[in-house]
């Protein structure tokens, strides 16, 4: 019998049995399956002992960043700091509604447009209001407002205004060691002692005997034609080298990666210029005091009037100097570009007659700082004039703080 036959003869052997449940290995030690990795596969997680799989990864952090800040403002302790610049912004903002809402409603604006005068008195009560809003929630809680609301950024922390008259300081004693600012002064002072000796030939001398005059002299002491176009050259002279040298320098970028903001960089610059150019203005106050002496009448009013006019009209030219300065980093370009403005407008009242069109007249009788000026010369302090300084003055502050936060990403 071959061996074929003898293996087909053979009986079957019985198949091995079933492993006993009882025996199988648990289901935790089980090695996982191997995925090839030519299939693409992604092998599976690997068990943890007792069949648990690891804690999965925490997802990233997707809380809106406004939000995050919305909710550590409100968790925040109360401060007293808060409270105290959320009382000044509400002092101002309550001052400003007052003083534009009644002048805003007390007269026609101008204009016989009956919507206009809507829009005109309805900003002039909500854009003041504003601030005082935000300044009322900061009393009564000690806490900053919620950002969603302080669109702005307006600044109710004690710090950041600690720091702002650090740096403010740091200016002002950078000021009075510059020589470009004593050179300013000096042709300062002489333009005014110029105009001075003109006054008193005008007034006292031989020629002035049974004049009639109908203008008190201290009228032109503060608001004469000399003493604007002073203005458009010094205020660009003070401010040309502010940010543009530091800027070339390469200390801007320095000063930006310490702990202080674009704003307070801007705010301490223009603030620093503003109180030097306050003590130019305390120089022509002698002048004031000689024709006192001398004046057979003397008012007040029109003396405090015209100050204040010379006052907001240099703050106006400064802050149009601190923004030039931000966009460069060339002192004469910055100075050229900062003399631009206030020469149009000291001469704009030039074109008033030329132009043929009513509404171009309007705009300009609104934004002719030689009629705004003459106005507070005499005594008359209009809420346009107010309004035209203050805003424009802010507007250009705006630009300026995005000036300086440019040079962050140039």
């Amino acid at each position: 019998m071959t061996d074929r036959e003898e293996e087909q003869g053979r009986p079957d052997e019985a198949a091995p049995p079933p492993p006993d449940p009882e025996t199988r290995p648990p289901a935790d030690t089980e090695t996982p399956r191997e995925v090839p990795a030519e299939t693409g596969g992604t092998p599976p997680p690997a068990l943890e002992p007792g069949g648990l799989t690891p804690p999965a990864t925490p997802p990233p952090d997707t809380t809106v960043p406004d939000l995050a800040e919305a909710r550590a403002a409100l968790l925040e302790p109360p401060s007293p700091g808060a409270r105290v610049a959320g009382a000044a912004w509400l002092a101002f903002g309550a001052f400003l509604v007052w003083f534009f809402a009644s002048h805003a409603f007390g007269s026609d604006l101008g204009t016989e447009n009956v919507r206009l005068r809507a829009v005109i008195r309805a900003a002039a009560v909500l854009v003041p209001a504003y601030p005082a809003l935000l300044g009322l929630a900061a009393l009564l809680t000690g806490r900053r407002p919620d950002p969603r609301w302080n669109v702005l950024s307006l600044p109710f922390e004690a710090w950041w205004y600690s720091t702002l008259a650090t740096l403010t300081w740091r200016e002002v004693r950078g000021f009075f060691g510059r020589p470009v600012a004593y050179i300013v002064l000096f042709f300062w002072m002489a333009v005014n002692a110029y105009f001075f000796i003109v006054i008193l030939g005008y007034y006292g001398g031989p020629e002035s005997w049974g004049k009639d005059f109908q203008d008190p002299p201290s009228l032109y002491v503060t608001h004469n034609f000399l003493l604007m176009f002073a203005l458009a050259f010094m205020c660009p002279a003070l401010t040309m080298r502010l940010l543009a040298e530091e800027s070339s320098n390469g200390t801007l970028e320095m000063l930006l990666t310490s702990p202080v903001t674009d704003a307070q960089v801007a705010l301490s610059k223009f603030l620093g210029a503003l109180t030097f150019y306050a003590a130019m203005l305390l120089g022509i106050a002698a002048y004031l005091l000689i024709l006192r002496q001398y004046a057979s009448e003397w008012d007040w009013g029109p003396v405090i009037g015209g100050y204040l006019g010379l006052f907001l009209i240099g703050a106006f030219f400064l802050s149009i100097g601190v923004f030039t300065s931000s966009v460069t980093d060339n002192q004469i370009v910055a100075f050229i570009l900062a003399v631009l403005p206030p020469l149009f407008l000291v001469f704009i009242f030039l074109m008033q007659s030329a132009v043929p069109f009513d509404w171009a007249k309007d705009v300009i009788r609104h934004v002719n700082v030689w009629e705004l000026h003459q106005e507070f010369a005499k005594g008359i302090v209009h809420w346009r004039g107010l309004a035209f300084y203050l805003s424009s003055t802010i507007f250009f502050l705006f630009l300026a703080v995005r000036g300086v936060e440019s040079h962050t990403w140039r």
